[in-house]
């Protein structure tokens, strides 16, 4: 009689062993569906990072050309500047001036 009960006592501790051990897979198994849920956003947000990337790329590419364009424009050196363009924009200003004239004589006079 005392063998039973103690196989009696035996099942009864295995019983709840068991039911522990199912909540311990449900809840492993929520825990990896958990860290697949993370890891599917963590491939969306490496993604969406390289798409940003390759766009950031196209912006800085876009801007130095930009700047070339404009240091183009601005000139280098004492001929190819801005500055040269003025001046030579100045000459031009002050020679068809000098053709026209100032006061009473200038080129009207010549087609009258």
């Amino acid at each position: 009689m005392k063998r039973k009960n103690l196989t009696y006592n035996m099942i009864i501790i295995y019983v709840p062993s068991m039911i522990q051990l199912v909540l311990i897979i449900y809840t492993l198994r929520m825990e990896a569906n958990q860290i697949n849920d993370l890891n599917t956003t963590m491939d969306e947000i490496k993604n969406l990072l390289s798409d940003l990337s390759y766009v950031a790329t196209d912006i800085r590419d876009k801007l130095t050309e930009i700047n070339d364009n404009l240091s183009d424009i601005k000139g280098y050196g004492l001929y190819t500047s801005i500055s040269d363009i003025n001046d030579k924009f100045s000459n031009i200003e002050d020679s068809l001036n000098s053709i026209t004239g100032h006061g009473a004589y200038g080129i009207s006079d010549i087609v009258n």
